[in-house]
């Protein structure tokens, strides 16, 4: 939960940096100077007034409204990638660090641009990915053995449908457990079936109406066990491609206890009453990004333990400043509005909640286009990527993203910036 303070600082400033820090304790007019006292109420004013929300975030919501709508766009086993490589020289992209490791598998080419040979990233918890002059991007479900999913995939998975969740239709994803039924029917991961009833009512033809099949078992393990119910239900099922949860219920308990039930969820009307949409995860266990519903439900921020918000935005407000530190962004996602002289100052806020063990939430309106900007000049920023490399980042953790052209083009200079020279055409991002 959020950090407890005894004092609160507003900073309001416009987006060309002049600003004034602001006391809100009474009869105090000093601020104590703490890092943390800095950021504890960060607002960034911008000219521009409250209007309609701009077109980016309100036409990807249009795109999604219909249950036959959110099935055209679900795309069995979406396409997902990680950064391209180069040489961590001086001005040059970095490396992929071993923090996003866990997430993305790394292969290096050695020779030519597209080199045949390659070579397979370090493991997470090394110091850095092998880097590797023309590195090329590989599926990230090669990440490890195949058909295997993380913990931080699947939450993503089941966040996926931005206000309308795609959870909500049955055949989005169907959820296998295989632990014994006493233990399933005392607590289970939300929607998920028991493997015996999978006998009982599913003909394996029936598999194929589902986008996505998930099988977990206690922790992980018996997916190697050849008479284990796992190993048979893979075989089974081996031409629909189940994929398995890393670490099983116990690892999914421990993360995310608050999408764990003993309810038995089948119908669609069931699935609305039981369930409602969390932030996506950026990375792993302390950067989400979500939209503004999140930001103002206390639930959520408690569920996540979020310590640190970021709200970018003109039309939510900020509701916890007693237990949490903001940083507010007075900005409409409207192509003109200036967002670039922020991004140094939210990148600082965001590095100091990590290296305070916090949580980050970044919100706009609906996720989608400010919010976006912020959370890839960090990446740009904090991990040496180029714009291409960071927003397919952020694109695989959060499918709905879509900042506006001008920001694209804040993002552009962003990248000039610390590189001396441009790197992306943002025209494949905007029109890709």
């Amino acid at each position: 939960m959020g950090h407890k303070v005894s004092k609160a600082t507003t900073k309001i400033e416009d987006v060309s940096g002049e600003g004034v820090e602001r006391s809100l304790t009474p009869g105090d007019d000093k601020n104590s100077g703490e890092p943390a006292a800095k950021y504890q109420n960060f607002i960034v004013g911008h000219e521009d007034s409250m209007g309609a929300e701009g077109g980016a975030e309100s036409s990807e919501v249009n795109a999604k409204s219909s249950s036959a709508g959110r099935r055209q766009n679900f795309g069995r086993r979406n396409s997902k990638i990680c950064p391209s490589l180069v040489n961590s020289e001086e001005g040059e992209p970095s490396v992929i660090s071993s923090e996003v490791c866990k997430c993305f598998i790394t292969v290096s080419a050695s020779s030519g641009e597209h080199g045949e040979s390659a070579e397979v990233g370090k493991e997470a918890g090394s110091d850095h990915a092998t880097s590797g002059r023309g590195a090329v991007p590989v599926p990230v479900n090669q990440r490890k053995e195949l058909g295997m999913l993380s913990t931080m995939e699947f939450y993503n998975m089941l966040m996926e449908g931005h206000t309308s969740p795609y959870l909500f239709d049955p055949h989005y994803v169907l959820i296998i457990d295989t632990r014994e039924k006493e233990e399933y029917e005392s607590l289970h991961i939300i929607t998920a079936v028991h493997v015996t009833v999978l006998s009982e009512s599913l003909m394996v033809s029936d598999f194929s109406k589902y986008v996505h099949i998930i099988l977990y078992d206690k922790d992980g393990r018996t997916h190697c066990l050849t008479e284990s119910p796992m190993s048979q239900l893979q075989m089974r099922l081996k031409d629909f491609e189940p994929e398995v949860l890393e670490g099983g219920f116990d690892a999914w308990l421990t993360k995310h206890p608050y999408l764990c039930t003993d309810e038995i969820i089948f119908s669609e009307l069931q699935r609305e009453e039981m369930f409602f949409t969390y932030p996506s995860m950026i990375l792993e266990d302390w950067l989400y990004q979500g939209a503004g519903q999140h930001a103002t439900n206390e639930k959520i921020i408690s569920d996540l333990g979020i310590t640190h918000v970021i709200n970018v935005g003109l039309e939510h407000p900020s509701p916890f400043k007693v237990r949490m530190q903001y940083f507010e962004v007075r900005v409409t996602d409207d192509p003109g509005s200036n967002i670039i002289n922020i991004f140094p100052k939210a990148t600082d806020f965001m590095r100091q909640a990590k290296q305070s063990k916090g949580k980050v939430l970044v919100h706009c309106n609906l996720g989608v286009s400010r919010s976006s900007a912020v959370i890839l000049a960090y990446l740009i920023t904090e991990f040496h990527w180029t714009l291409m490399d960071a927003y397919k980042v952020l694109k695989n953790t959060r499918n709905v993203v879509r900042p506006n052209l001008g920001f694209l083009k804040q993002l552009s200079e962003y990248e000039e910036r610390i590189f001396g020279k441009k790197l992306t055409d943002i025209d494949e991002i905007h029109f890709g």
